[in-house]
């Protein structure tokens, strides 16, 4: 019994050394599909960053202006005036 418990020990520790050569070989074959892969990639030119950069920029600030409007908005409406309605 113990010399069985002793052998799968021994076979669970070939088998993950096993896997670990097998992805270790692996890894020069990913690295050069990873390498193809981003050479095929149409990167944008540092006009066109510029231009999404400052599209981006623009909208969040359009964004924080709307939030902000319907922060005061809300609150003068909760804070303000439906109290005043229950006061009078």
């Amino acid at each position: 019994m113990a010399v069985d418990v002793a052998r799968a020990g021994e076979q669970g520790k070939e088998s993950v050394i096993t896997r670990f050569n097998a992805w270790v070989r692996t890894l020069p074959s990913t690295y050069r599909a990873i390498v193809n892969e981003m050479r095929r990639v149409t990167w944008p030119s540092v006009q066109e960053t510029r231009q999404l950069s400052v599209m981006v920029i623009v909208l969040s600030l359009f964004i924080g202006g709307v939030i902000a409007i319907m922060d005061v908005s809300f609150q003068a409406i909760l804070v303000r005036w439906i109290p005043q309605l229950f006061t009078r």
